[in-house]
C-alpha cells in the first residue's frame, strides 16, 4: 500500500505560455498516512452555485419586467386612444 506513482505532464500547442490546467488522479487516497493537502481544492471555493443562482434571479426578474411591459403596453394604448376619439366627437 505504500506505492509512489510520479506523473510528469509536457505541455503542446497551449493558446497562451501561461495556461492553467487540472490533472486528476483517482483512487484511494486516503487514510492515517495521507498527507496531501486539500486546503487548495478548488471545490472549496467554487462559486458557480451563487452565480447560477444569481443569474437565475437575474433572468427571471427580466422576464417578470418585460412580461408587464407587454400586458399593460396595449392597455395604455387603448385608454390613449380612447381619449382621442372621445375628444374628436367632442
Amino acid at each position: 500500500d505504500r506505492d509512489v506513482y510520479s506523473i510528469t505532464v509536457h505541455a503542446q500547442d497551449l493558446d497562451t505560455q501561461d495556461q492553467t490546467y487540472a490533472l486528476v488522479a483517482t483512487g484511494c487516497f486516503g487514510g492515517v498516512a495521507n498527507t496531501l493537502d486539500t486546503s487548495k481544492d478548488v471545490y472549496k471555493h467554487d462559486n458557480s452555485r451563487s452565480r447560477q443562482f444569481w443569474t437565475l434571479v437575474g433572468c427571471i426578474a427580466g422576464l417578470v419586467v418585460v412580461g408587464l411591459f407587454l400586458l399593460c403596453a396595449p392597455a395604455v394604448c387603448c385608454r390613449r386612444h380612447k381619449r382621442k376619439r372621445k375628444a374628436l366627437k367632442h
